[in-house]
């Protein structure tokens, strides 16, 4: 059986004849030969299934349609980024504090939650910042893509502060300098690298759109 490709030229709906076009040639067409469930009209483009007996079948070629609104905006790029921050944030262990054996994970979301409602805000808004472009229509729309990263640098400043604040109250409590190495407690987890690594991509994507234009 070859297959080819062609478009539907005419179609009368009340005879259910019409003319395909399929390379160069014109080849008649019988609703009867139809495989798809909706009604053919003409300009379709449509495979072409010549049987081994001469005769032939008609299938609609499915159009995937582009992207719209805010994420045809954006683009594909821009888009996997936002998915891999957005799922690096929530759904993968940021943190994983290990206490007498025992190892305790949590989320970016969470963490920023308990810690630090500002921070929380920015968090949600580093969400929202992929739609900048779609309400603001403007070539420098793109430095919203930063806003990832910019969460991330204030994330990894406020871990640095609660860990010197908790290294000098042990120093306090326990009257010397001598006191152990908190990151002996703690790790990072896949969400921090899958994170950081979507923001730092995203971050390069602004920088590239924002370049002038040759």
């Amino acid at each position: 059986m070859a297959v080819t490709r062609g478009r539907l030229l005419t179609y009368d709906s009340a005879t259910g004849k019409g003319l395909v076009s399929e390379a160069g040639h014109q080849i008649p067409f019988d609703v009867t030969a139809w495989t798809a469930d909706q009604l053919p009209q003409a300009g379709d483009e449509i495979e072409i299934h010549q049987n081994d007996d001469g005769t032939y079948n008609f299938n609609p070629i499915v159009k995937i349609p582009p992207l719209t609104g805010i994420f045809g905006k954006t683009g594909i790029p821009v888009l996997l980024g936002y998915i891999a921050f957005i799922i690096g944030t929530i759904f993968l262990n940021f943190i994983v504090v290990k206490m007498i054996g025992i190892q305790h994970g949590a989320v970016l979301y969470h963490f920023v939650s308990q810690y630090s409602g500002l921070l929380l805000l920015l968090l949600v808004l580093s969400y929202l910042s992929i739609a900048v472009p779609y309400f603001w229509n403007d070539r420098r729309a793109p430095i919203a893509y930063f806003m990832p990263l910019l969460v991330m640098i204030v994330v990894f400043a406020k871990i640095y502060d609660m860990y010197a604040e908790a290294t000098q109250s042990m120093k306090v409590l326990m009257g010397s300098n001598d006191v152990p190495d908190l990151t002996e407690f703690f790790d990072f987890g896949l969400g921090l690298y899958v994170s950081l690594g979507a923001a730092i991509a995203l971050a390069i994507i602004a920088t590239i759109k924002l370049m002038p234009q040759k």
